[in-house]
């Protein structure tokens, strides 16, 4: 809670000094994407209304993030394995897909690719407002570019199978059809209450499916 403001805000903290040998590469690795995604958010903050707040950040020993704080989209839908079904009116899930719709929309025209859309990086402020948050795997494309080959990361449930295949042996495509693609699973399982490949039980069976 931010006294000066009166306002209740969320803070990503991230260690970015870590003194362990051992874990010092991947400590590079969270300080450069804690760095990337910095500078994402700061530059899309007044281009898209759909990406989260910051009121301050920090980047100094530990890495902190000042920013909007909200309920995660996952929070409104069913917990499986209970029923699915919906917990969404149909008139929150047109309030929520529009702005979805709309987030992803400005993303894509400043030349961003968010990677990893799912309800856990998606937040619902108290007037219905949605939030896309946690852009640590995000990334650019150039102009006239539509997707890249890179390492895989993302979610299975929620990733397009050029995320996770290539029939000649390179690495898997990324680009903004994968995120239309990620908008179409959370359309699924904000209307029906359960997500397409949620009866396969491991990772690698909805992989290769």
């Amino acid at each position: 809670h931010d006294a000066r403001t009166k306002q209740s805000i969320a803070l990503k903290i991230i260690d970015l000094e870590h003194q362990n040998v051992t874990v010092r590469a991947s400590t590079i690795s969270r300080r450069q994407s804690f760095q990337k995604e910095l500078q994402y958010l700061l530059r899309l903050q007044a281009i898209n209304p759909y990406i989260v707040r910051i009121y301050d950040y920090d980047i100094h020993n530990a890495g902190v993030i000042a920013m909007e704080q909200g309920t995660p989209l996952r929070y409104f839908l069913p917990k499986y394995p209970n029923p699915p079904v919906p917990h969404l009116s149909p008139e929150s899930v047109h309030l929520f897909w529009r702005q979805l719709v709309d987030g992803v929309r400005f993303l894509h025209r400043a030349r961003i690719v968010h990677s990893d859309l799912k309800p856990e990086n998606l937040i619902i402020l108290p007037d219905g407002q949605i939030r896309i948050i946690d852009l640590g795997i995000s990334f650019t494309l150039p102009r006239m570019v539509t997707a890249k080959r890179r390492i895989w990361a993302g979610t299975p449930d929620y990733s397009a199978p050029e995320m996770h295949k290539s029939s000649i042996g390179l690495p898997p495509k990324y680009g903004y059809k994968s995120d239309i693609w990620s908008l179409g699973v959370l359309l699924h399982e904000m209307s029906t209450g359960f997500r397409p490949l949620i009866s396969l039980n491991s990772n690698f069976e909805k992989i290769q499916y």
